[in-house]
């Protein structure tokens, strides 16, 4: 079994653990902090809610095992896999340590108590638990800084930079920093995995309100189902037809091309039309509301419309006219995808 099949069984397994709607409504009802401990211990955090009740009573107790729960399930998964896409969860999960980092920065600057900082940590990444407790532990956040220096922790880097050209920057800077830091490791990290043009098109696959959901087998794929090959191909298409057309012998006149576009009269070369029409009206509104996203969708409908128009007719007919317009039309479909791609920062490759 290939190695992600492996590891989405693995984790569709552990799905199983989940409490159903029907136990969450049960435990909503129950009328006391004791009574949901006790229906706790019915379910499969059991062995969690028991070992927190050794340390801690009431809803810390709760908090506690959640969390340590949460810790130890999600610190299996990467033993689900083999070396490479465990470095590749570990660049996931270390948007944890991120978060770790900056509620210590913010509690230090604020001087929350360490107990309190530690309370809200969850050690999924990098950096475990006792390495948090002790920058927790801390006086403030230089010192914090210092000590991930000293410990050739790569997460000191940002913050040193932003030390060295603004040495009094305010706690929300130094989260900034770091936020930016990771943002960028784990760009050039994808772009190493799936290339440029696969990292640069899933990044605006979706708008900035929703979650990304960064598919490497699909990114990596050359079928229909990656969006980015599918409309690359679009492009490539065009471009064969264009070589086909050379070999055979035939000069597209485009004046007559133009002239002949009355000639368009099958249902798909309507609807290509019809969606050509639209690109400056998506371009408009990409921009006026800044969302790449919409120029990204509108690209895969571009690109769809073709390739069932490429599926369904020949354009290297004998009647001039008639492939004059064709050509015209796949060529006026060619540089729209090519002008959307570069747009996005992706290639339009020839040939594929």
């Amino acid at each position: 079994m290939p190695e992600y099949e492996y590891g989405n069984a693995r984790l569709r397994a552990m799905k199983s653990r989940l409490l159903s709607q029907r136990t969450l409504h049960d435990l909503a009802e129950t009328e006391s902090l004791q009574g949901l401990i006790t229906a706790l211990t019915r379910t499969a955090y059991q062995i969690s809610i028991e070992a927190a009740l050794t340390r801690f009573t009431g809803m810390n107790s709760i908090d506690e095992a959640l969390r340590s729960d949460l810790v130890a399930t999600v610190g299996r998964i990467s033993g689900f896999f083999h070396e490479e896409t465990r470095r590749l969860i570990a660049l996931v999960l270390r948007s944890y340590d991120i978060e770790n980092l900056k509620a210590i920065l913010r509690g230090l600057s604020k001087n929350v108590s360490s107990a309190e900082i530690i309370s809200v940590l969850l050690p999924i990444g990098e950096l475990t638990i006792d390495e948090l407790r002790e920058l927790a532990r801390l006086n403030n956040p230089r010192e914090a800084i210092d000590r991930m220096a000293s410990q050739s922790l790569p997460f000191a880097a940002p913050l040193l930079k932003l030390r060295g050209e603004r040495p009094g920057a305010e706690t929300f800077e130094m989260e900034l920093a770091l936020d930016r830091w990771h943002y960028h490791h784990v760009k050039q990290t994808l772009r190493g995995e799936v290339g440029n043009d696969a990292a640069r098109f899933f990044y605006v696959l979706r708008s900035n309100e929703q979650h990304l959901d960064f598919d490497l087998q699909l990114a990596t794929s050359r079928s229909n189902e990656n969006p980015v090959y599918y409309i690359q191909y679009a492009h490539a298409r065009v471009c064969s037809v264009l070589r086909q057309m050379r070999e055979k012998g035939f000069e597209h006149d485009e004046a007559r091309g133009r002239a002949s576009l009355d000639r368009l009269v099958e249902p798909h070369e309507q609807a290509l039309l019809a969606t050509m029409s639209r690109y400056p009206e998506v371009i408009e509104l990409a921009a006026l509301q800044r969302a790449p996203h919409a120029l990204v969708h509108y690209l895969r409908e571009l690109a769809t419309d073709f390739h069932a128009y490429y599926n369904a007719h020949q354009f290297l007919v004998d009647d001039a006219a008639v492939r004059d317009a064709r050509i015209t039309l796949i060529r006026g479909t060619r540089q729209i995808v090519c002008n959307g791609l570069c747009l996005l920062g992706v290639s339009a490759p020839e040939a594929m």
